[in-house]
């Protein structure tokens, strides 16, 4: 009778066990996964900051996703000055000009940066 009392008391515990841990490892490996491919898409990230043109009050980006997933552009900085945010969507291969503020120089320091944490920097001269 005690054999038989101990083993449903075991089986009770390893059920109520399971069935608190089972949806915890079911939920790591979701996570796990997630952020498995979401460093694979970081990874996949490139633009290109074609061309700097100068422009009454600014200047004019011409960008192009060369990655092999489409990103977010998030801000645009100019010698470490933002000069444009908002949320701009580019499919790969696609490009985009976009003007941003700033005072005009001889160099600039361009850094580009998407909303998955990657930043890709240049330096240009200016073209009237």
């Amino acid at each position: 009778m005690g054999a038989l009392l101990l083993a449903v008391l075991v089986t009770l515990a390893f059920i109520g066990l399971w069935t608190w841990f089972y949806p915890r490892y079911l939920e790591w490996g979701r996570r796990l996964d997630e952020e498995l491919l979401e460093s694979e898409m970081m990874a996949s990230e490139r633009i290109v900051v074609e061309r700097v043109k100068e422009v009454v009050g600014g200047l004019r980006v011409y960008l192009t996703n060369t990655g092999e997933v489409e990103l977010e552009v998030v801000s645009i900085y100019v010698n470490d000055t933002r000069a444009w945010d908002g949320e701009l969507r580019l499919r790969v291969g696609e490009s985009v000009d976009l003007e941003v503020e700033a005072s005009h120089g001889e160099l600039y320091r361009i850094k580009v940066c998407s909303m998955r944490g990657n930043c890709w920097e240049v330096v240009e001269r200016g073209q009237p």
